[in-house]
């Protein structure tokens, strides 16, 4: 085992560099909130000690007992700093300071100013309020139970977080799988229509024909007159042959053209439109 570490720091004793506020309501130090002079030795402070504690004790002041309760803490807290050996000589050494404690104008400081953060007037209880103990800027920093709850509070924040996010992430796949089954039945909407009317174009080639023989029968000279220009279009419907939208009257070159075309919201439209004329066509020629 090695040699032994350096002795700890020494903690500030509570009140230790209290604020010195008189019971009377003036600025004194610990001595004077005691009545004793500043070399009194440790019997003349435990009597006095007791004396102004049997007098301002909380519970002896039922009628007045908040300020019997302030008062008592600092008779208290003169009282830890004056008893305790170690802790009087440091007081000894600041007292002047301390009770000063730049008011007059004439004590100049430049440090950083903690004595505020050690004195038991600083808070007036333990409670939550602006003048409650966990309210000291200097305990909410350092106090072992608020970093604790800050620490929950923090964690509980980031869980809310996470569950805030994973449930828009599952919001947002529901809503793409929602869009997705909604393209899918849509263009099987359209399918279906496009199967349709073939159907139904096919049944009225099959029942009405397409009337070319009357005509060749009907005006046979327009025939021959016109051997050049059918010789063209015959190539043409060669070419574009399985690539005509009946709907719209229009051939197409390829059919990736026409796959486009049919897709289209137009050719919805005047499919539809076609397809409820056919309807009243048929009503109205097979009607009684």
């Amino acid at each position: 085992r090695g040699p032994p570490g350096p002795p700890p720091p020494l903690r500030p004793w509570p009140g230790l560099l209290a604020e010195p506020t008189a019971l009377s309501g003036d600025i004194k130090c610990h001595y004077e909130g005691l009545g004793v002079r500043n070399d009194a030795g440790e019997e003349e402070l435990k009597k006095a000690y007791w004396k102004l504690a049997q007098k301002w004790h909380p519970d002896k002041n039922l009628d007045n007992a908040a300020e019997a309760a302030e008062k008592f803490k600092l008779i208290q807290a003169a009282y830890d700093v004056l008893s305790d050996p170690q802790h009087i000589i440091w007081y000894d050494n600041r007292r002047e300071a301390l009770v000063k404690g730049g008011r007059d104008g004439e004590y100049q400081e430049d440090s950083l100013d903690l004595l505020h953060y050690f004195t038991v007037t600083c808070y007036s209880d333990y409670g939550h309020d602006e003048k409650g103990y966990y309210t000291v800027a200097f305990i909410r920093k350092w106090d072992r139970r608020v970093q604790a709850h800050r620490k929950l509070v923090e964690e509980q924040n980031a869980e809310k977080a996470r569950e805030a996010e994973a449930m828009r992430r599952r919001r947002k796949r529901k809503q793409t799988r929602l869009a997705e089954q909604c393209r899918e039945h849509s263009w099987m909407a359209v399918a279906g229509l496009e199967k349709e009317l073939g159907e139904m174009e096919a049944q009225y080639e099959k029942q009405f024909g397409d009337g070319s023989g009357d005509d060749e029968a009907e005006e046979p000279q327009l025939r021959d007159g016109q051997d050049g220009k059918d010789s063209d279009e015959a190539e043409d419907a060669e070419l574009y042959d399985g690539l005509y939208c009946p709907a719209w009257d229009k051939s197409f070159k390829t059919e990736k053209a026409l796959r486009n075309h049919e897709k289209s919201r137009k050719h919805r439209e005047m499919a539809a439109l076609l397809k409820q004329q056919l309807e009243e066509e048929e009503a109205n020629f097979s009607g009684p």
